[in-house]
């Protein structure tokens, strides 16, 4: 099983500097980054790992769809 952890700065301290931090602190073989305003399909990482693996890939990144806040692609 997976072990997630979170962290929590006390004071808005940015993206990179954040990002930074967590990988500073990781401690596992995959990061994913997932902000405030983004949602994930539920097969999000199940597919990107075994995409990952399959293909022998240190990293991936993908395409987005910007919605409303009704969850409707919005087409930008």
């Amino acid at each position: 099983m997976t072990k997630t952890r979170h962290w929590r700065n006390e004071q808005n301290e940015g993206a990179a500097l954040t990002r930074n931090r967590a990988l500073r602190e990781a401690k596992g073989r995959y990061i994913a980054f997932l902000d405030s305003d983004d949602l994930w399909l539920p097969t999000k990482l199940e597919r990107q790992i075994a995409f990952l693996e399959r293909n022998g890939y240190a990293f991936t990144y993908h395409e987005y769809t910007e919605i409303d806040e009704e969850s409707k692609p919005i087409g930008i």
